[in-house]
C-alpha cells in the first residue's frame, strides 16, 4: 500500500512511500513524518548558521594576520636585512605547515571540533601577547619575542583553520 507523506526534508517533496518507510534520522532520533522532520531541521539550521558565522569570523581573523602584523614590525626589524625580515614572516607559515597534520589527526579523534577552534584562538591570543607585548606586561619587545610569537601563531592557525573547516563540514553534512 502506498501512503503520501507530504513535504520532505529540505522542502523536497516526499514520494509515495510504502508501509515499510522507516523515516529520517535527525539529531539521533528516528522521525517518520516528513513534516516533523522539517520542523526539527528548521531548529537545527539556526544553530548551524550561528556556528558558521562564528567560524567564518575566526577564519577572517586568521587571514588578516599578515596585513595586521606587517605595519607593526618596522620598529623591531628596521635594522635587519630584507632576507632576515622574510625569514621572520616565513616562520609562521612553516610552523603552520608542520603542525597542520597534527591538528588534522586530532580532529579525527575529537568529537567536538569546536573545542579545537577555541584552543587555536587561545594559542593565537598568546602569540599576540608575546609579539606585542601588551603595555601593562613588563616585557621589553625584542626580535626573539617576535619570532616566538610567529611560532605560536603558526601553531594556532592550524587549530583555527583545520578545526573550523572540520566543524563546518560536520554541520553541513
Amino acid at each position: 500500500m502506498q501512503v503520501p507523506i507530504g513535504l520532505g526534508v529540505n522542502n523536497q517533496p516526499c514520494s509515495y512511500q510504502n508501509e515499510n518507510y522507516t523515516g529520517v534520522e535527525v539529531e539521533g532520533r528516528r522521525i517518520r513524518d516528513c513534516i516533523e522532520a522539517r520542523e526539527a531541521l528548521k531548529k537545527h539550521n539556526y544553530l548551524r548558521l550561528l556556528a558558521s558565522i562564528v567560524l567564518c569570523y575566526g577564519n577572517f581573523c586568521v587571514g588578516s594576520t599578515y596585513s595586521v602584523l606587517g605595519p607593526l614590525f618596522p620598529s623591531e626589524i628596521r635594522h635587519l636585512s630584507p632576507s632576515v625580515e622574510g625569514i621572520i614572516f616565513i616562520v609562521q607559515g612553516a610552523f603552520y605547515a608542520m603542525f597542520n597534520p597534527y591538528w588534522a589527526s586530532l580532529v579525527d579523534k575529537v568529537a567536538n571540533k569546536h573545542n579545537l577552534c577555541i584552543a587555536g584562538c587561545i594559542f593565537s591570543l598568546l602569540a599576540y601577547v608575546i609579539t606585542g607585548p601588551l603595555p601593562f606586561i613588563p616585557i621589553n619587545p625584542n626580535l626573539w619575542l617576535v619570532i616566538i610569537g610567529q611560532v605560536f601563531l603558526g601553531f594556532s592557525m592550524g587549530g583555527m583553520i583545520v578545526g573550523s573547516f572540520a566543524h563546518g563540514f560536520q554541520q553541513i553534512l
